[in-house]
């Protein structure tokens, strides 16, 4: 593994360190390669783990994960393994896949945080949030289906210009689409209705002082 440069530089242990275990007797065949995990440790995390590292493959110690890439499935050990390996914007989406495919709540949670995380510095922090971060977050909310960070994302998009929440539209469901074009409507009524009071206000502020001249 090349050495990382600048920020990255802290070596994080990952799974790979059981091949030098003896006690990692289990193997994990992915796309023809074998990799040597504690499937006592892995168990824990997922169902279905539990069930074909402890019971259906109890003798065999191995198993195969068939439609699964290996760059995926090391990447998810590596963040189950201690120290866990930080989840960031270049592993969030396809370990939240792997999670979901696999029942397990420990990424789950993980992914959820750092997405709940981004969506915080987004909102509050000094630039009030920027299109193409929003529109991620919104994205990854939407195909994850968490369903109230999607409603926040919509509250903010709902601010913005009509051809942005249409661009944001375009790029999830269409439930999640329909939130956004509901939030914008409901926006766009209610600061109608402001302009609309503030008139009338004028309009009565100028009729007192047309009378006030008059006398």
């Amino acid at each position: 593994m090349a050495k990382p440069k600048g920020k990255d530089q802290i070596q994080y242990p990952t799974f790979e360190k059981a091949e030098d275990d003896k006690t990692a007797k289990f193997i994990v065949e992915v796309e023809g390669k074998k990799l040597r995990v504690h499937r006592e440790y892995l168990a824990q995390f997922s169902p279905q783990w539990k069930k074909l590292m402890l019971v259906v493959h109890k003798d065999d110690n191995k198993i195969e994960f068939q439609g699964h890439k290996l760059e995926d499935i090391r990447e998810l050990f590596q963040c189950l393994y201690p120290c866990f390996k930080p989840i960031d914007d270049s592993n969030v989406d396809s370990l939240m896949t792997s999670a979901i495919a696999f029942e397990i709540e420990t990424i789950k949670t993980r992914v959820r945080s750092f997405i709940e995380l981004k969506l915080d510095e987004q909102l509050n922090g000094r630039m009030g949030g920027t299109v193409n971060h929003m529109t991620q977050i919104l994205e990854r909310a939407d195909k994850f289906d968490m369903q109230d960070i999607v409603e926040k994302c919509s509250q903010w998009f709902a601010k913005q210009s009509t051809s942005k929440v249409q661009d944001a539209i375009r790029r999830v469901s269409a439930e999640t689409g329909l939130i956004l074009a509901r939030d914008r409507m409901v926006y766009v009524d209610k600061k109608l209705r402001e302009a609309d009071k503030k008139n009338k206000d004028l309009e009565q502020k100028l009729q007192v002082l047309q009378i006030t001249a008059d006398k």
